[in-house]
């Protein structure tokens, strides 16, 4: 075999110098993210926020040659559909920062908005989709595990102040609303937050990628009100992050989310009277301490994990491989 000359390694070098920065461009979009929800959403300045999400979406999308066919090697293409990818969640805050619309309710103003997002994250989402591979509950083991954080989580988040999905004395017909809606907002999120942002940074950055999604995740809840309730969420994106993450399907992650949030705004609210309690921060202690242990229990480690050696080739944490031929691009190898 004839040796790489120099200038074949010098174009190597660049390309894997172009892959690391667009890693880093991925990352460094998300810690912006973080400080405009932390800085000027929680604090209420809304309209700044908006601006700024706007910028740094704007900035992601044309980060790196418009043209995939421009893309020379197969990890360039994965951190670049990273950074693409993560434009979409500053660009739905700043739709979703202008709600309620003035003309609609709010459930229907927030169906109106999650419906074409579900949309768009479901059409980009990196997986099979043929059989519902993508929604699948299997291995059941891990997903059991979400399962149980939802329900538990559920419990935290209604103790903490979540807000009800329907006001007290609603007629049947809004209360079937709002339970749609919370359940149509839970499966978009973990549509774009697992199936979308969390799947195409973990082919470019691994672990570090999957921990940039869920980080991502919990600032939209920044402005959620009290502290227990946004670390509710931050606890819940970990334990669905990694769930994603063990069985590269989306299944048990949105029934988790699910029960976490009908849980918090339908269920407990007819079982349990917050203003009654005794000691609610007794009850959060525990219900924590349960969603803990589910952590815990996600988060064991395995002996033997195989490397990542194709980037369209993702690699769960259990060690089985998982082609994503659908989303490879038409390029060269790497040289």
């Amino acid at each position: 075999m004839t040796p790489p000359t120099t200038q074949e390694g010098a174009g190597a070098s660049d390309r894997r110098r172009r892959a690391n920065l667009y890693v880093a461009g991925a990352l460094l979009g998300a810690a912006l993210f973080t400080a405009v929800e932390a800085g000027l959403v929680a604090s209420g300045h809304l309209l700044e926020a908006q601006i700024a999400d706007a910028v740094l979406a704007l900035a992601l999308v044309n980060v790196g040659p418009l043209r995939e066919m421009k893309v020379t090697t197969q990890r360039e293409a994965a951190a670049l559909a990273a950074v693409r990818a993560l434009a979409l969640v500053p660009l739905m805050r700043v739709v979703g920062l202008g709600l309620p619309m003035r003309e609609w309710s709010e459930p229907v103003a927030a169906l109106a908005i999650a419906l074409p997002i579900g949309l768009v994250a479901l059409r980009l989402a990196p997986g099979r989709l043929e059989g519902g591979s993508l929604f699948s509950l299997r291995p059941l083991r891990p997903n059991l595990y979400a399962l149980a954080a939802g329900a538990a989580l559920g419990l935290v988040a209604y103790l903490a102040g979540a807000p009800a999905l329907f006001p007290d004395g609603a007629a049947g017909e809004r209360i079937a609303l709002g339970v749609a809606v919370g359940v149509l907002a839970a499966c978009v999120e973990e549509l774009v937050f697992r199936g979308l942002v969390q799947r195409t940074l973990q082919r470019a950055a691994g672990r570090l990628g999957m921990l940039t999604a869920g980080t991502v995740f919990a600032a939209t809840y920044l402005d959620a009100g009290s502290t227990a309730l946004v670390l509710s969420f931050a606890l819940a994106g970990v334990v669905f992050g990694h769930t994603v993450a063990r069985t590269d399907a989306l299944g048990g992650a949105m029934a988790g989310h699910v029960l976490l949030v009908v849980g918090a705004g339908a269920v407990w609210p007819q079982v349990l009277d917050r203003s009654t309690l005794p000691d609610p921060e007794v009850w959060i202690v525990l219900a924590v301490a349960i969603a803990g242990a589910v952590v815990v229990a996600c988060w064991r480690p395995r002996r033997k994990r195989q490397e990542l050696e194709d980037p369209w080739e993702l690699v769960d944490l259990r060690g089985r491989r998982r082609r994503l031929d659908r989303h490879r691009p038409r390029a060269p190898d790497d040289a």
